[in-house]
């Protein structure tokens, strides 16, 4: 039985034909695998910017508009903006009115602040 060569049973087991074994290109495997890491890597990163994109898209239209007076949200800044930035009577009988807020902030420190005392300006000699 070992008298035959190999290549003999080696045609004999696939039906007559001959078996060749080829080297692999082990360059190209690799540079084939390359290419596709790299678009598969350029398709993931597009596909993020994609949806980055859209989703900023998607938020600009659902966020409510804050500056627009024809909203409801509009006109309630607008006349809080209005109200705290402008004079105006709140009880003209008893004579009392709003001032800006900014006005009201340096009525307020210039209260707060001590008054000079007059009779100890002659200690310090």
């Amino acid at each position: 039985m070992n008298d035959q060569p190999q290549s003999e049973s080696i045609e004999a087991s696939t039906g007559g034909s001959t078996v060749e074994y080829d080297e692999l290109n082990a360059g190209l495997l690799g540079m084939i695998g390359a290419f596709i890491a790299v678009v598969v890597l350029l398709i993931v990163v597009l596909l993020q910017a994609w949806f980055y994109n859209w989703r900023g898209e998607i938020a600009a239209t659902t966020t409510l508009a804050t500056n627009d007076p024809q909203t409801p949200l509009g006109r309630a800044i607008l006349e809080q903006q209005q109200q705290i930035n402008g004079y105006r009577w709140i009880n003209r009988e008893a004579h009392v009115r709003a001032i800006p807020i900014e006005r009201a902030m340096e009525v307020v420190v210039q209260e707060m602040m001590p008054a000079p005392n007059p009779s100890r300006k002659g200690e310090n000699r």
